[in-house]
């Protein structure tokens, strides 16, 4: 255990992709994002790469960067999901996604990674009293003593929060509807010119965004009106607007000639 330090996420930034500090479209000639370090003989660092909604997380794989006099080149591709205004109108179980402001809790908002997190607390708080101390500051009144965490290490909390997602579909996690993929296609490692220099790693992303999932609303309620309800009971909104006309305004038209003549 020790200090955390992450770049680019949404949770300080409102929540929202719009607001994130480094991004890059097709004019941007450096697309790259660069780091130093200095090792100790008893720290180690551990780099996880995961989209900006996202948090480090047992399913995401871990980069275990090298001793000090090192480069460190990690190559990526994006692939972004973006979504129609109209899809967070949707029900959940009909889009299966969930957007960040739909919180887990008042202190987590949606991701991923938060689901599984939010699901490893309630398992831990059930069988054990207590919670890790890498959990929110909102559960700090739990947090486990020496006792506590030899009882989640027995109860083997991490297999059974996996468990939970694949098992039972009802409690599993679903994805997030904002979301990049992060792949790392390639890796290399060179010395730098002194074996006592910081280590550096460089992380750059190779293709623009291009590469794209669009989620959109085919059909909505309001098409059931003027499209589906039209098929099969001869029924459009034109004609709706046009009953309506009729029943009220047209006869009180007609009074009012006649009453005039």
């Amino acid at each position: 255990m020790g200090n955390c330090f992450t770049a680019n996420s949404i949770f300080d930034h409102e929540l929202t992709f719009d607001h994130l500090p480094l991004k890059f479209n097709v004019r941007t000639r450096k697309r790259s994002l660069e780091f130093r370090y200095r090792n100790h003989d008893t720290i180690n660092y551990m780099m996880y790469i995961h989209s900006p909604e996202d948090y480090p997380n047992f399913v995401v794989p871990f980069y275990a960067l090298r001793k000090s006099g090192f480069v460190s080149h990690f190559m990526l591709q994006i692939t972004e999901t973006v979504n129609q205004p109209e899809v967070k109108d949707e029900p959940i179980d009909k889009r299966k996604c969930k957007f960040p402001d739909e919180r887990l809790s008042p202190v987590l908002a949606y991701s991923f990674s938060q689901c599984f997190l939010y699901n490893r607390i309630k398992l831990e708080l059930k069988l054990c009293n207590c919670t890790i101390p890498t959990s929110p500051k909102a559960y700090e009144k739990f947090y486990c003593d020496f006792k506590g965490l030899l009882c989640i290490n027995k109860a083997n909390v991490k297999q059974l929060t996996k468990h939970v997602h694949t098992v039972h579909k009802e409690r599993s996690c679903i994805q997030a509807c904002e979301s990049l993929e992060t792949h790392v296609i390639g890796e290399t490692y060179n010395r730098s010119n002194s074996s006592s220099d910081a280590g550096k790693v460089i992380l750059e992303v190779l293709n623009v965004p291009i590469f794209r999932y669009q989620r959109r609303v085919i059909r909505n309620k309001l098409d059931f009106v003027g499209g589906i309800g039209g098929l099969f009971f001869g029924v459009s909104l034109i004609s709706i607007i046009e009953l309506v006309y009729n029943m009220f305004f047209k006869p009180y038209h007609i009074k009012v000639k006649f009453s005039a003549q």
